[in-house]
């Protein structure tokens, strides 16, 4: 081996140690925006009286997500033009597969958002992020379902637990008799399935030439424009987002919002240093943290809901192990 190639070598594994480092930042990112959410509930709920109704709570969360994704949308822009990308923005949409960006966003987006703020609202951020957490496997799911990719025997086993653990917490959830709890559960698991859409729409725009950063982009714009012509005038929103943005609590709206970006970006540089493998194992870490954050606030959940979050966590990791039946195969007929 030559000085050339040994430089070579150390610059790609600096590189892929920096993408490790984003990786996790951007699960300890993700974490924050979520508690950081959960504070701005207790104190904005503290200051409002008379919000008990579930309509009251879809209300204030179509005014919370309005203003988190508008402030996001505002932040990325910055972001592209940092990253001097915004001359792609135009040309993005010459490409007809950003159609399905566009519908990915309003998946992950309206519903994704607003559902996920309402899971926070009713049964905590721990809890809501073992069940989000699954989104990579339901996507994977949907991929294999409408496109034929092949699942390997590790996102099978993994999927299958996660599922059954989740399931087994809704399952509790429900015989538990508390409806606020059960609404819960049921907010957390659409955002799922939401981030599921989205993941796998986006996943094909992406692989069609469309620049991580400008999809980002793209997405936020979508995100305020369907939250703001159907969402908010279909809940009469209106004098929400007023207290919302009036009101000091705003702050962690807005410190949520920015951190969102930059966990977004974080992940996706990771992605392109480390793979997906690497930067997905270390971002789903989200879970562990929020557990961790939520434990200094404090807020405490019953013994058998820790064993399930670190249940579908460990469930998570297997979906990214190598496939080493697949790699067995390779050897044989080496």
């Amino acid at each position: 081996m030559n000085s050339q190639q040994k430089i070579q070598g150390k610059k790609a594994l600096s590189s892929a140690n920096i993408g490790k480092i984003f990786g996790f930042l951007a699960g300890i990112s993700w974490a924050l925006v979520s508690i950081f959410l959960l504070l701005h509930d207790q104190s904005f709920r503290m200051r409002i009286d008379g919000l008990s109704t579930i309509i009251d709570s879809l209300r204030i969360g179509v005014s919370i997500s309005f203003v988190s994704e508008s402030m996001a949308c505002i932040w990325v822009f910055f972001a592209v033009i940092s990253f001097k990308k915004v001359n792609l923005i135009t040309k993005t949409f010459t490409n007809k597969n950003v159609l399905w960006l566009i519908f990915g966003s309003i998946f992950g987006g309206p519903f994704g958002s607003v559902t996920y703020i309402l899971g926070i609202q009713y049964i905590g951020p721990g809890l809501v992020s073992s069940i989000t957490v699954a989104y990579p496997v339901l996507a994977a799911m949907l991929a294999y379902l409408f496109l034929k990719q092949k699942m390997n025997i590790n996102s099978m086993i993994g999927g299958a637990i996660s599922l059954l653990a989740i399931l087994t917490l809704g399952i509790l959830q429900f015989s538990s008799g508390d409806l606020r709890s059960c609404w819960g559960f049921l907010f957390a698991l659409f955002a799922a399935i939401g981030w599921a859409i989205e993941s796998f729409m986006g996943s094909k725009a992406m692989n069609k030439n469309i620049d991580p950063i400008v999809s980002i982009f793209i997405r936020q714009c979508v995100s305020v424009l369907f939250i703001g012509i159907v969402f908010v005038p279909s809940f009469n929103a209106f004098k929400t987002i007023k207290l919302v943005v009036t009101n000091i609590d705003v702050l962690w709206i807005l410190g949520a919002s920015f951190i969102a970006i930059v966990s977004f970006v974080l992940f996706y540089i990771s992605i392109n240093k480390t793979g997906v493998g690497v930067a997905s194992g270390l971002n789903i870490c989200y879970v562990v943290w929020i557990i961790l954050f939520e434990l200094m606030i404090p807020k405490f959940y019953s013994w058998y809901i820790y064993i399930l979050v670190i249940t579908v966590f460990c469930a998570q990791l297997i979906t990214l192990l190598p496939d080493f039946n697949k790699n067995r195969l390779k050897r044989k007929k080496e």
